[in-house]
Formats: C-alpha cells, sequence, structure tokens
C-alpha cells in the first residue's frame, strides 16, 4: 500500500511537471499493477483451491478411519453375541441336567413318602426351568441384535448358528415334571402339601406358589422357544 501511494505521488509530480511524460508513464505503470494483481488473484484462487482440497482430503481420510472404526466395534460385538449366546447355551445344559436330577431326586422322595423332601426336589427343578426359559428368551433377544449388527458390516457377519435345534430337550422335562407332580397331586398328603407350599426360592423365578410355577412353567417355556424357533 505504501508503495503504491508513493508511486501515485510519483505519477502526481510528473503530470505537474510534464504531462505527456507523465501520461505514458501512468498507463505503464498501471499496466504493470494490473498484471500484478491479476497474478495475485490468481495465486490467492489457486492456494485456496489447493488449502480446500487438502481439508477435504483431510476430511476423506477422517470418515474412512472412522467408518473402520465403527466396523471393527460392530464385528467385536458380533463376536460378543456369539460368545455368549454360547455360554447360555451351555447354561441352559447344566440347568436341564441339574432339573433331570432334581426329578430322579424327586421321585425317589416319594416312593419314601418324604414330603418335604420331594417338594423341595420339584422346587429345584421348577427353578431350573425358569432359569432355563430366561436364557431362552436372552438368546432370542441376542439372535435379533446380531440381526441389526450384521445388517450393518460391509463383509460378511461370523455365522450366528444357536437355534432351538441346540438346546435339549427342556419341555420334555417340563412334561416330566408334570407326570411327577401329578402323582403327588393324587396323594392326598402329597397334595396337601403342594397346596399350602410357599417359599422365598420360587419369588426368585416369578412364582408365588409352587402351583402357580408348576403349572405356568411349561406354557412359559413353549412360548419362549416357539419364539426361537422363528
Amino acid at each position: 500500500m505504501a508503495i503504491a501511494v508513493i508511486v501515485l505521488l510519483g505519477i502526481l509530480g510528473l503530470i505537474l511537471m510534464n504531462p505527456p511524460l507523465a501520461g505514458r508513464v501512468a498507463l505503464g505503470v498501471f499496466g504493470t499493477l494490473a498484471v500484478i494483481i491479476i497474478i495475485a488473484t490468481v495465486i490467492r484462487m489457486l492456494y485456496e483451491r489447493r488449502a480446500a482440497a487438502r481439508q477435504a482430503g483431510i476430511a476423506r481420510e477422517l470418515a474412512r478411519a472412522e467408518a473402520k472404526r465403527l466396523q471393527e466395534v460392530l464385528r467385536q460385538e458380533a463376536n460378543q453375541i456369539i460368545s455368549a449366546t454360547q455360554s447360555q447355551c451351555q447354561e441352559i445344559n447344566r440347568e436341564a441336567w441339574a432339573a433331570d436330577a432334581a426329578l430322579d431326586r424327586a421321585q425317589a422322595e416319594f416312593a419314601e413318602r418324604a414330603f418335604a423332601p420331594y417338594w423341595d426336589a420339584v422346587e429345584v427343578c421348577v427353578n431350573c426351568l425358569a432359569r432355563i426359559d430366561t436364557a431362552v428368551q436372552e438368546i432370542d433377544a441376542a439372535r435379533a441384535r446380531f440381526t441389526d449388527v450384521a445388517s450393518k458390516l460391509e463383509t460378511p457377519p461370523p455365522a450366528f448358528t444357536v437355534s432351538f435345534s441346540d438346546l435339549p430337550d427342556v419341555m420334555g422335562i417340563a412334561e416330566r415334571m408334570h407326570s411327577v407332580v401329578r402323582l403327588a397331586q393324587k396323594d392326598f398328603e402329597f397334595a396337601t402339601i403342594f397346596e399350602q407350599r410357599k417359599t422365598n426360592r420360587l419369588l426368585v423365578s416369578g412364582f408365588g406358589t409352587l402351583a402357580w410355577a408348576v403349572a405356568e412353567m411349561g406354557v412359559r417355556l413353549q412360548k419362549s422357544i416357539s419364539r426361537l424357533g422363528r
């Protein structure tokens, strides 16, 4: 700016001293300034364009990195769902074995007319089946979540193969429990205790009485397994 002012002052002086010469000088100076301004403008535009391109490139790289990170997070979640589901299947197998063992114990106690031990064993079986029901519902929810996660993966997801066919015959255990309890219900002494029995051990599974638990457990299991088998 200072140089431009000095140049203008110099031109003004020339105009006063020698108008013809001043005109030619002014024309040359203004032409040069115009070229300089054009060059400066072009340089600024190129610089701004390159800066914008650099910023766009950085933004693309960040977007790619974030997309890659999200894919890794989703794949880890998918693997965690599968691992948790496999653990739940193992838990179902353990609970099914415990339920069967409890029914064996109940039949032995019934044969010896041991009222309290018999119903204790039935309670164990009911609670095992209740925990199986909870695990089946959790597996079904995990499958739905896995489907959602897998739909967002850009590469093929790990296989989610857990289904009803992977589980023990829990409905068979529930039917066996009904048969074992039915025998006791036909016996007046066993039946009297059955109708009156209420313990905290059953409240954990969401039932108020043993009679309610025995009546509802099979239905609840059937609903949960049917959802899983869809």
